[in-house]
């Protein structure tokens, strides 16, 4: 399910804008936030008033006007991706998923209208756990895909250092079976006794290593791929939020997105 957040603020007036248009853009990004929370989240439409220099004559001076922010707690876009996410034609939906034309809609838009359109995106970082580095760079390439950035170490112990150095970790995905003193599962243990806010999952290419875990940690099977990967992390990594915001920079018009 996705749940649906609205925020509209004080001192909000009308405004003179194609409706027809208004509306387009905003489902186009409504849709886009749908096709990025698969297993639910939440999407956030809100109202706000900002302040924004305009070039007038060749003076530039701050005026006041409307903005629209939308947001939702989706996959996220890589930081390399946010500068092409408008242009026409593309997209990083699978082919048949996606023409690459809805949001360059809400740039064409928000220029008519006499604003502009923003885009960001929060990425949360995964420390992935394997004793193999070749298996590690393919797992780490799929969080990445996905929006997240990735740190690697080779051993439950070597995990755990990092951790109690205090990097910000969102979520832990670690191999099951490993060599050292310490596998998967008791690295899964001692997460949860000493960060105990802290998701960690595992995975693992061996039955008898998945059928041993306890049933209260969450193990994707090996092979995988991205949208098994996804599936799996949605309900484990806390959300993360993708924020469009069209901004209008005319007074007599609306418009600002942002991802974040």
């Amino acid at each position: 399910n996705i749940v649906y957040n609205e925020n509209v603020g004080e001192g909000i007036a009308s405004v003179k804008v194609d409706l027809a248009e208004l509306e387009l853009a905003i489902v186009n990004i409504a849709v886009n936030a749908r096709d990025a929370m698969p297993s639910g989240g939440t999407f956030t439409l809100s109202v706000h008033a900002v302040t924004a220099n305009q070039e007038t004559g060749g003076d530039r001076r701050a005026k006041a006007f409307f903005a629209i922010a939308l947001g939702d707690t989706g996959t996220g876009i890589p930081p390399n991706l946010l500068s092409k996410m408008f242009d026409p034609f593309f997209t990083t939906k699978e082919v048949g998923k996606g023409t690459g034309l809805g949001l360059s809609q809400v740039y064409g838009f928000a220029h008519q209208a006499g604003g502009t359109v923003t885009a960001d995106s929060k990425r949360q970082t995964v420390l992935v756990v394997d004793d193999s580095p070749e298996v590690a760079d393919v797992t780490s390439s799929l969080f990445e895909h996905l929006g997240y950035e990735t740190i690697y170490r080779d051993s439950a112990e070597a995990a755990l250092k990092l951790l109690d150095a205090g990097t910000r970790i969102d979520l832990v995905f670690s191999d099951i079976v490993m060599p050292g003193t310490i596998d998967g599962v008791g690295l899964a243990r001692e997460v949860r006794s000493r960060y105990p806010g802290l998701p960690i999952a595992l995975t693992t290419g061996y039955s008898d290593a998945a059928n041993a875990a306890p049933p209260s940690l969450k193990i994707l099977r090996k092979p995988f791929d991205t949208e098994a990967l996804r599936d799996f992390i949605q309900d484990l990594a806390p959300p993360r939020s993708a924020r469009s915001s069209v901004v209008p920079l005319a007074s007599n018009t609306t418009d600002a997105l942002r991802r974040h």
